[in-house]
């Protein structure tokens, strides 16, 4: 099992707030599909549960990029070895660790992750 999983019974909603921030368009009626367009060129619905942020880099790095890019918003996003940082203009950092037992069992897609979502939380705190 994902380790992301295990640490989160957020993952739906998580996975959601993400493709919200990346400007995803959600389903009128049914609010937890979101629009994607397909390789053939057509359009299709996806449920939140079925983004794949959370499992798979190639998901998750084009989000990292776009925060990298936000220039205007006051929170740090660092991604060092087996660390992130989450630190907003005011308030207390959140750190992910890879110095406790538990934090060297996690796998670091996990620790970004989690810091992608906190980073989202916060900004959206601000709005």
């Amino acid at each position: 099992m994902n380790s992301s999983i295990t640490l989160s019974n957020h993952t739906f909603e998580n996975n959601g707030l993400i493709a919200d921030f990346m400007e995803k368009p959600r389903h009128q009626t049914y609010k937890t599909f979101f629009r994607v367009d397909n390789e053939d060129g057509s359009v299709g619905m996806v449920h939140a549960e079925d983004f794949k942020y959370h499992t798979s880099w190639d998901w998750l790095m084009p989000v990292v990029q776009k925060i990298s890019d936000m220039r205007e918003v006051e929170v740090e996003f660092t991604i060092g070895d087996r660390f992130v940082w989450v630190t907003p203009e005011c308030g207390d950092s959140v750190f992910f660790s890879g110095n406790n037992p538990e934090d060297k069992k996690e796998q670091m897609i996990s620790k970004v992750y989690r810091g992608v979502v906190s980073y989202i939380e916060h900004i959206n705190s601000k709005s």
